[in-house]
């Protein structure tokens, strides 16, 4: 029996840079790329989930950032899967109540936003500005540490 090499990063032409903050508490996700059309950019969602999905159960950050700000996107339902991230593999309410914080373009908002109503379960808060987000994920920190 033969076995070909496989790499998930293949299955999508998105680029996504990962990174976390010093104390580990805070995931960046930054997508870029053209996110395609419809059933066309499954692979893309899927990617971006898995790769998502993967380094947050390596390093348990308390707060995630999804930066898609460089995503060309205006229409495709596995992106749901990342917008809904806490949603999708909360292990316990607690989890699956943790707020996902989303930049947009202004480019991409009214596709997300659009995208977003689908939504029945799960919390995201939508920011323009990256260093509002930012600011959101350290808050995220600040509330469950007190809790």
């Amino acid at each position: 029996m033969k076995f070909n090499k496989i790499n998930l990063n293949n299955i999508s032409s998105l680029i996504c840079e990962l990174s976390i903050n010093e104390e580990g508490s805070i995931l960046c996700m930054k997508v870029c790329g053209n996110y395609r059309y419809g059933s066309e950019g499954n692979d893309d969602g899927i990617c971006i989930y898995s790769l998502l999905v993967s380094h947050y159960f390596v390093y348990e950050p308390i707060s995630v950032i999804i930066d898609l700000r460089e995503l060309k996107y205006s229409w495709g339902n596995y992106i749901l899967k990342v917008l809904n991230f806490f949603n999708e593999i909360g292990r316990d309410e607690e989890e699956r109540n943790k707020i996902n914080i989303i930049v947009y373009s202004s480019q991409n908002e009214k596709s997300i936003r659009d995208i977003l109503k689908m939504v029945t379960y799960g919390r995201s808060l939508l920011y323009d500005n990256y260093e509002d987000a930012v600011k959101r994920g350290i808050k995220n920190i600040d509330d469950y540490l007190n809790d």
